[in-house]
């Protein structure tokens, strides 16, 4: 049963189906590859060096306060809005599963995530984790448009990559990143107030 308006329903199963039906092989492996835990590993590499190049002795509590931020937006999204909105994958929604193209294993079987969608982690995660990465380290760069245009895309090509594997719609990867917005702003205005060293927090414009 659809979780929201048909129009809606028609336009995001239109959109997902037009992302997913644009496969190649090669791009079979590289959206499943980016698509993985290999992609967390690289950002908490970058992560760690940027917070002990510029936070010093106060790294943990950057380390500290994104870990901490990124897994309570997992837990929500995974454990309590997935489980109440119940919104099928299209991967499990039997109306267009048959179209979607999967990524398959080596034994064959295909990969179509859990059962429900909406919110998609991912797009919370990547969210929450861009939106602190540029909070805490942009008053370090001179050159701002360059965090911001790695962030973004970031986020856009990791978001892209659930579409492209069939399991997420649109609105899971929209519903993500309002989810990390929301959770980031209790953070920011925590550390507007109690600031880190004596980084300037107030000139950053979220």
């Amino acid at each position: 049963m659809p979780t929201f308006p048909p129009i809606i329903e028609s336009l995001d199963r239109s959109l997902l189906l037009l992302v997913n039906g644009a496969h190649t092989p090669v791009l079979d492996t590289i959206m499943w590859s980016l698509t993985n835990a290999l992609t967390w590993i690289g950002l908490f590499i970058a992560e760690t060096f940027l917070s002990v190049k510029f936070y010093r002795k106060r790294f943990w509590m950057i380390l500290l306060t994104l870990a901490l931020s990124i897994g309570l937006t997992d837990q929500i999204s995974s454990h309590i809005i997935k489980p109440v909105v119940k919104r099928p994958r299209p991967t499990h929604n039997v109306e267009i599963q048959d179209q979607i193209h999967c990524h398959q294993y080596a034994d064959g079987s295909e990969y179509r995530g859990g059962e429900y969608g909406f919110v998609s982690s991912h797009a919370a995660n990547s969210g929450t984790s861009a939106i602190l990465i540029y909070f805490f380290f942009a008053p370090f760069f001179k050159k701002k448009i360059i965090l911001t245009s790695s962030l973004l895309f970031f986020v856009l090509v990791f978001c892209y990559t659930r579409m492209y594997l069939g399991v997420h719609y649109p609105l899971d990867i929209l519903g993500g990143w309002l989810l990390s917005i929301c959770l980031c702003m209790p953070v920011v205005a925590y550390f507007r107030q109690h600031p880190v060293s004596n980084t300037n927090y107030l000139s950053i414009n979220l």
